[in-house]
């Protein structure tokens, strides 16, 4: 085993660009486009509305997260960028080092190390000085690109899982418009109306802080993935009285819409389908459906790229904070097909979404391969 120090092996990029939507850069990097614990980033926004300075970054570049270290987002690039000052641009100095780094930098290790070393009470910060004094421990050169090798070949059957799992969604999506049609033709001649004729109960959820052993799940904007999912990884937990629970408490059955985020992110909707009851925070919205149409109806049509670009149209405000009210939601318009067509469009989202669960499995049996692996051969 070789010891390393990052700054021997790394150089932070401080380059910046002061005019971002005339730089010639198209693809903006937030701290919403990572994905913790993945070694790459694929999403990416765009660069058309920024209006302050931004760091460059290129292919090949590492980005690390430096805000809320817990959620452990450090990825490689493979294209050319902007990005905030949440992020710190590294630049390898060694190629066959370089194919390791990002698998450095998902360790459990070093995100300890940066979580003892971070700035700041209120808002903790990696500091890139901080960040270059991280030591760790390499195999032998010649074991690095057989290890690097093997770890970026579980990488990309792992992005492959991946990308079925995309196309999967996006045949559910595709059967969904082909068998209800969009409100603007409504081909079919199915009733029409707004979201505000299917439910009949709309509340914001609750502005309390989190407990570190609260009674209930407290439901976040970040709990809600791009793709209309729910995701329980990464939650906390919160009390609430009881004469304020009713309006924040999430049934089976629910629409939860995240109405306040990033321009790109904001309107990330899915339903609730658990019967544990949980909380939800006051960036979100629940929508209690009133039998009209179930709450996977729903939550398929706000997620398909037609309800996307309105949402996007409402969005007000800032490129960091964007918000869509509760009227605005809805007074959205919306297809309100018999229930017996319904019924046959939720047998067909069981079916895939029984497909999806395995392709998940395959996703973590991958995930803890690579895992073994970096503490068979990595150490600090």
């Amino acid at each position: 085993m070789k010891r390393y120090k990052m700054i021997d092996v790394v150089s932070e990029i401080s380059e910046r660009e002061n005019c971002p939507s005339t730089s010639g850069y198209d693809h903006f990097v937030g701290l919403e486009h990572y994905v913790s614990g993945e070694v790459k980033i694929t999403k990416f926004g765009s660069t058309a509305n920024l209006d302050s300075a931004m760091k460059v970054f290129h292919s090949g570049d590492i980005l690390v997260a430096r805000r809320n270290v817990y959620l452990k987002r450090a990825s490689v690039v493979f294209f050319d960028g902007l990005t905030s000052g949440d992020s710190i641009v590294l630049r390898a100095k060694d190629n066959r080092i370089a194919r390791l780094l990002p698998f450095v930098l998902n360790t459990d290790a070093f995100w300890n190390y940066a979580d003892q070393h971070s700035d700041g009470t209120m808002s903790k910060r990696l500091s890139p000085k901080t960040l270059m004094q991280y030591e760790f421990d390499l195999p032998d050169e010649d074991r690095q690109d057989y290890l690097a090798d093997t770890l970026w070949a579980a990488a990309e059957t792992k992005e492959s899982y991946q990308r079925l799992l995309t196309q999967t969604d996006e045949l559910i999506k595709s059967q969904f418009i082909e068998m209800f049609g969009l409100p603007d033709t409504n081909e079919h001649g199915f009733d029409l109306g707004t979201i505000a004729d299917v439910v009949n109960n709309v509340h914001y959820g609750t502005s309390r802080k989190s407990t570190e052993n609260g009674k209930y799940v407290y439901i976040r904007m970040n709990n809600i993935t791009y793709d209309g999912e729910l995701d329980l990884t990464d939650t906390k937990r919160i009390d609430v009285p009881d004469k304020e629970l009713e309006g924040c408490l999430v049934c089976s059955g629910d629409v939860l819409f995240n109405r306040t985020n990033s321009r790109d992110l904001v309107g990330k909707t899915c339903s609730f389908n658990l019967s544990e009851p949980m909380v939800i925070a006051g960036y979100i919205i629940r929508l209690r459906m009133n039998g009209r149409v179930y709450a996977d109806y729903l939550s398929t049509f706000l997620n398909l790229a037609y309800s996307k670009r309105i949402l996007l149209g409402m969005a007000k405000g800032a490129v960091g904070q964007a918000n869509i009210n509760a009227q605005e939601v809805q007074s959205i318009a919306i297809v309100i097909p018999p229930k017996e067509k319904q019924d046959k469009f939720l047998l067909l989202k069981q079916q895939s979404d029984k497909s999806k669960y395995e392709l998940k499995q395959a996703i973590e049996n991958i995930s803890a391969l690579i895992k073994s692996l970096i503490q068979q051969d990595f150490s600090n």
